[in-house]
């Protein structure tokens, strides 16, 4: 190692941790209105994002600290299997299927006095088709992950290489900051695209591997508009 390079040593972290997710300003207004289910109207709320913006994460926090029943919406076979006397935690909510059966529990939920929490991929074009559910869905208090800016970025970089037990040296994470766009998902096409090449060559991230898939990567965008 050069003297004064910096090496980020990243440990390994695959929990949904509190301490663990990072607050900034796109996501900042979510992690404030989770903190007063109370406030909500019927105590429900829905959380918008992208795909991997920090939904689930945010949706594992709230229900540790809301001794919330998790669920993801695509696990769920009846509706009438789930407990209604617990606060509940949806993930992928613009996977329901079963929209009568979902209303069912829902006013069951709202009988009881607890308090409910969806997240929805704003990109899945998610539409409920029964009335009744529609109008109930339209009134749950909403928050927006908006997109990330440079320090969150970084801090989805930096935990993304983590969980790869990867190291990388500081100046390749600036070096990538700069060339990444600030879209959740295509920040995570590219990681993912890094660290394959970087197995496949058997070789460190270095700025010259990234310059290869970020060049390669433009290129196909430009193909595809």
């Amino acid at each position: 190692m050069e003297k004064g390079q910096l090496i980020f040593n990243l440990k390994n972290i695959e929990t949904y941790d509190p301490e663990d997710f990072y607050i900034s300003k796109s996501n900042f207004n979510v992690s404030t209105l989770l903190k007063s289910p109370q406030d909500w109207f019927n105590r429900s709320a829905v959380i918008f994002g992208q795909k991997k913006s920090g939904k689930t994460h945010l949706l594992n926090i709230w229900s540790g600290y809301n001794n919330a029943n998790l669920i993801n919406c695509l696990d769920v076979q009846s509706w009438n299997d789930i407990p209604y006397n617990t606060n509940v935690a949806i993930d992928d909510f613009h996977n329901l299927k079963d929209e009568e059966g979902f209303f069912h529990f829902y006013n069951s939920l709202i009988l009881e006095k607890k308090s409910i929490l969806v997240t929805v991929d704003i990109n899945s074009n998610f539409e409920i088709k029964l009335k009744d559910l529609k109008s109930r869905f339209k009134s749950f208090t909403s928050s927006k992950i908006e997109n990330p800016e440079d320090d969150l970025l970084k801090a989805i970089i930096m935990k993304y290489f983590s969980n790869a037990q990867v190291q990388v040296d500081k100046n390749v994470i600036e070096y990538l900051l700069k060339r990444v766009d600030r879209d959740y998902q295509k920040l995570y096409n590219i990681l993912e695209k890094i660290n394959i090449l970087s197995l496949q060559r058997k070789s460190k991230i270095t700025t010259h591997l990234i310059r290869d898939i970020t060049v390669s990567y433009t290129h196909l965008r430009a193909h595809e508009t």
